[in-house]
């Protein structure tokens, strides 16, 4: 549903895909994972895709756009163009994202690798006690969700995807912290270093390496996308 809506795949079928949005609607929640550890959130309904982070400090849980969710399930199911693997370091999608305990194999727990890293990032700041894969995860999402805004963006030729993926970072690079955080939770952790203009973070070597490498990751992804015809 996601590959589709966000021309990742192409729509299978002898018919047009005639209501997209609403069904797609129907398959995303942006509510956060039950409280409860032991409950089987697939048990007498739809299992929905969602994202097992999104926190704005002292605001709490943000809801996240539909967009942002698949972005964060596309990249646990694999559905990525990459040329030596999407995710950084070429851990498996079921380790980068974590699995909801349960029968229903859904994706995104607090075990998986990016909500471990976002999680300490959102406490305790980026820098140098991060390694390239935590700061890669992180990055990793957010770079992936800027894309989901883009290739989601009916105003936009194949053709315009990567300039315009490449000016909205930098954008989020000049926003109040406390803005981004709201709008952007995954992507405001690692905001110093959105702009490869910016020097900031110069120093954290390994952290500044992740974040980089999830950036060519989604430039090499949407160059292939973009280069597929409809």
């Amino acid at each position: 549903m996601c590959a589709t809506a966000y021309k990742v795949s192409k729509h299978q079928g002898s018919t047009p895909w005639v209501t997209p949005q609403a069904d797609l609607a129907a398959c995303v929640t942006g509510e956060p994972l039950p409280r409860d550890e032991h409950a089987d959130p697939g048990r007498n309904r739809l299992d929905r895709l969602r994202m097992p982070w999104n926190y704005a400090g002292r605001r709490g849980w943000i809801d996240p756009s539909e967009a942002h969710i698949c972005a964060f399930n596309l990249i646990a199911q694999g559905r990525l163009p990459s040329k030596e693997g999407y995710i950084v370091n070429d851990f498996s999608p079921q380790q980068w994202a974590g699995e909801l305990p349960g029968t229903t194999r859904i994706a995104g727990y607090k075990d998986g690798l990016a909500v471990q890293a976002i999680v300490g990032m959102s406490r305790f700041g980026t820098g140098s006690a991060w390694s390239l894969s935590s700061c890669g995860h992180v990055a990793l999402q957010c770079f992936t969700g800027v894309m989901m805004d883009v290739l989601g963006d009916g105003h936009f030729e194949r053709y315009d995807w990567l300039g315009e993926w490449r000016k909205r970072v930098k954008t989020l690079s000049d926003e109040p912290p406390s803005q981004l955080s709201e709008e952007q939770p995954w992507c405001a952790s690692i905001q110093s270093y959105l702009s490869q203009e910016d020097n900031t973070a110069s120093l954290d070597a390994p952290c500044r390496e992740g974040i980089e490498k999830a950036r060519s990751n989604a430039e090499y992804a949407i160059k292939k996308l973009a280069a597929e015809r409809d």
